[in-house]
């Protein structure tokens, strides 16, 4: 009996609260390891951003602009900025400023001359930021007041200017920053803004540019920022060897992450000491961010066994002073209900040691499952780029199905005019860029090009390469001559693409046009066996409109995912965005910018309509010219730790009732033969 009462009301609850605290430690872990690494991230990012000193220069001067747009007196604000910039960097810094209306602002333009120039030129830069608000593709240099303008701009800002770097100081990430104007000035580089209340233009000196010592400033605020966190960089060749301080101690397991990080690119390091995570901020630069593993938050003596030390003791005690007073103290109360009390408490006690870890449990869960959905919400994102590729085989399929019915008509040589219109009209829904029709002799049949951002592309080219093709599947080989060097771009010899383009005929794949890739489809008409093929057909699309269809054909389709969360797309140069006839939230805005520039995939939260939303974000890898992101309410994750809580509320009810029962079942079962051997003594 004594072993059977060690077993029931010591032994089997404190096995029970050491499995709790033990998967309470493993989910708190895991917890605060996640969160730490998510802020780990953050800190390598903003370390990534201002390591190059052309985005460090522009997110300053950005900052400045905007400050002084929304402040009430923008020229006061602006000057305020231009002294401390000249004081702190003499010399490399020249302005030109306007006022909303196109006027100079005397005071703060150091290149006071040439005011017609500058007037055009404030001209030519507001239109140029106008239409860089509606689309990021815009073709600069086909813009009236720039192409109108063009010489003599160039002839202010130097002589390498080009018109269509003028977008770099509108666009996100590493694509921002000054551009480069010039070779032999103090000033090769500009930065601009245009805006309501107050516009700019910034000539920088190369030194401002080569010099970059603000870096390690920069650590230090990131470092104030999070205090529990190290923070730094190395430089090659001596990686080893921090730019930052790093605490002596830390320095041998920070040089074996390094190490591993070059050798293995395994981008997070963890011992029993330190959690660490590495980056490459730039080229010969490697970045780090780390934490020590406290025993208050990490150690498993601590938060296991000498809680569960503590607890034991307590259970004894208070099972001692249980025993001794049901033992040694009279009362009145029944001995079944004594029997009844015993198994309560053999229940109860564990469950209510129980409680106080569930609620730490349920708090760690919270954070546990929100982990699981953004990691579902990024699962999501990867499925729907991966499906990028399919809709090439569904359209190319659709492609070779209807030419394949024109290739088995009788008038296939002759392609008759009613044929010729019955190609235009199918391949219109596909909205190809180009679309070529050429026959075997070089003659252009089809020529269909839609106007992509102000430009016409010359199909010469496109002409010489069909008949090449066409040569080449009937059995004429095109040799490279050494007195046209074009030439061996058409001989399958040397160009791959004419040798694959039998393989490769009736599929949708990337095209190779000069500097530019493209995707491209081609079809084959005639009698491929006899060698006598008649016509080519090919088609041309721009990476960004054909990665737009499939977001259109397949929009609604990601919309009805399992995890009911809302889909929304922008492409990377935030000029269009799905769904179409919804604005983004304004939340979002920041995190797509994230996304397009320093960070390919990201989660977080954020709040819409007094509702905190949980977001994942990626770029797409196959859908490279687009944002993705999936979210859906925090409510979710609350719902479904309120059913966890019903659920332990429930079970534990439950069992108490349980033991009631079968307490109240075993002790009558005890006391029954006890109650006829007292009724027997008593006859006697």
């Amino acid at each position: 009996p004594l072993l059977i009462h060690v077993f029931c009301f010591l032994i089997f609850p404190l096995y029970i609260i050491y499995a709790g605290l033990e998967h309470l430690y493993l989910v708190k872990t895991a917890a605060f390891r996640q969160e730490s690494l998510e802020i780990m991230r953050q800190n390598l990012e903003q370390i990534e951003k201002y390591s190059s000193r052309p985005i460090y220069l522009h997110l300053l001067l950005k900052k400045i602009f905007n400050d002084a747009n929304a402040s009430a007196d923008p020229v006061a604000h602006l000057q305020r900025n231009i002294v401390n910039l000249k004081q702190k960097y003499p010399g490399d810094f020249e302005f030109i400023v306007w006022e909303s209306d196109g006027k100079i602002v005397q005071h703060l333009t150091d290149r006071k001359g040439y005011s017609y120039i500058l007037s055009r030129l404030y001209a030519a830069l507001r239109e140029v930021a106008a239409n860089m608000a509606i689309d990021r593709q815009t073709n600069i240099k086909e813009l009236p007041m720039v192409k109108n303008n063009l010489n003599l701009i160039r002839k202010y800002l130097g002589k390498i200017f080009l018109p269509d770097h003028l977008n770099r100081p509108y666009l996100a990430g590493q694509h921002a920053g000054p551009l480069l104007t010039d070779f032999g000035s103090v000033y090769n580089s500009a930065w601009y803004q245009i805006g309501d209340k107050v516009s700019f233009m910034c000539f920088l000196s190369d030194r401002l540019l080569q010099k970059h010592d603000g870096l390690n400033k920069i650590v230090e605020v990131v470092n104030r920022q999070n205090p529990g966190f190290i923070n730094g960089f190395t430089r090659s060749p001596d990686i080893a060897r921090p730019e930052t301080s790093v605490p002596p101690g830390f320095l041998p397991v920070l040089t074996r992450a390094l190490s591993e990080f070059e050798n293995l690119s395994e981008p997070v390091f963890e011992n029993d000491q330190l959690l660490i995570t590495l980056d490459v901020a730039q080229p010969g630069m490697r970045s780090f961010s780390m934490i020590e593993k406290k025993p208050e938050k990490w150690s498993q003596k601590i938060l296991i066994d000498l809680r569960f030390a503590r607890i034991a003791g307590l259970l004894l005690l208070f099972q001692l002073l249980l025993y001794f007073h049901l033992n040694y103290r009279i009362s009145f109360i029944s001995i079944r209900w004594k029997l009844t009390g015993l198994f309560l408490l053999a229940n109860l006690a564990p469950m209510t040691i129980l409680a106080f870890i569930a609620h730490d449990y349920l708090n760690n869960k919270k954070v546990s499952l929100r982990n699981e959905l953004q990691s579902d919400l990024l699962r999501q994102i990867r499925d729907f780029d991966m499906r990028y590729t399919q809709i090439k085989v569904d359209i190319a399929g659709k492609l070779n199905l209807f030419f394949d019915q024109i290739n088995q008509r009788p008038d296939q040589n002759g392609f008759s005019d009613r044929t010729i219109e019955q190609i235009k009209t199918f391949v219109q829904q596909f909205r190809p860029a180009e679309t070529y029709l050429i026959s075997s002799n070089g003659d252009l049949v089809v020529k269909e090009q839609l106007v992509s951002r102000g430009t016409r592309q010359s199909s010469g080219f496109m002409v010489q390469l069909g008949e090449a093709i066409l040569k080449f599947n009937n059995g004429i080989l095109i040799r490279r001559s050494k007195n046209d060097l074009f030439s061996a771009l058409l001989s399958p010899d040397n160009a791959e693409f004419i040798r694959d383009s039998y393989r490769l005929g009736g599929k949708i794949t990337a095209v190779n046009l000069g500097n530019v890739t493209k995707i491209g489809y081609w079809y084959t008409f005639g009698d491929r066996k006899s060698y006598n093929n008649t016509h080519l057909l090919i088609l041309i699309w721009e990476n960004d409109s054909f990665q737009e269809h499939y977001i259109e054909q397949y929009f609604e389709h990601a919309t009805r995912n399992p995890l009911k969360a809302e889909f929304m797309v922008r492409k990377a140069d935030a000029g269009k965005s799905w769904p179409a006839n919804t604005a983004l939230p304004a939340a979002l805005g920041p995190e797509f910018a994230r996304a397009s520039g320093f960070r390919d995939n990201h989660t977080g939260s954020f709040v819409h309509h007094q509702q905190r939303h949980i977001f994942a974000c990626a770029r797409g890898r196959n859908l490279d010219h687009m944002i993705l992101a999936f979210t859906c309410p925090e409510k979710m994750i609350e719902k479904r730790v309120d059913q966890i809580r019903h659920s332990m509320i429930l079970a534990a009810f439950i069992s108490l009732l349980l033991t009631v029962i079968i307490g109240q079942a075993l002790s009558s079962q005890f006391l029954t033969p006890i109650h006829h051997l007292g009724e027997g003594a008593m006859a006697i």
